[in-house]
């Protein structure tokens, strides 16, 4: 039953995270399309952000193994934790480094 709860888990946030991708993804491309920031500064904005929606997503997996292996439970919380936390960290900073470009133009 805990592999199960742990699979759904693990597949639930996977497909969570896609969809948010997907949002990430269609939001920046559209964010400059008023020509505000280079293009240089909006392809990076677009490759941090995926890069911390993937490293979220990685999260997913390390809590549902965490939920049936009781083992290994503490580090793959921390791992877990950690993948979050790096993952919405780059995305914060992708948006707040494309918002102070745009504005400094």
């Amino acid at each position: 039953m805990a592999v199960l709860a742990g699979t759904i888990i693990a597949l639930v946030w996977l497909a969570a995270s896609a969809v948010w991708g997907f949002m990430v993804l269609m939001g920046g491309v559209m964010a400059n399309d008023s020509g505000a920031v280079a293009s240089e500064r909006h392809a990076a904005l677009l490759a941090i952000m995926m890069a911390g929606v993937v490293a979220a997503a990685l999260a997913g997996p390390a809590a549902g193994c965490a939920i049936f292996w009781s083992d290994a439970r503490r580090p793959l919380l921390w791992t877990c934790g950690a993948l979050l936390a790096g993952g919405l960290a780059l995305q914060i900073y992708a948006w707040r480094a494309f918002v102070a470009a745009a504005a400094m133009r």
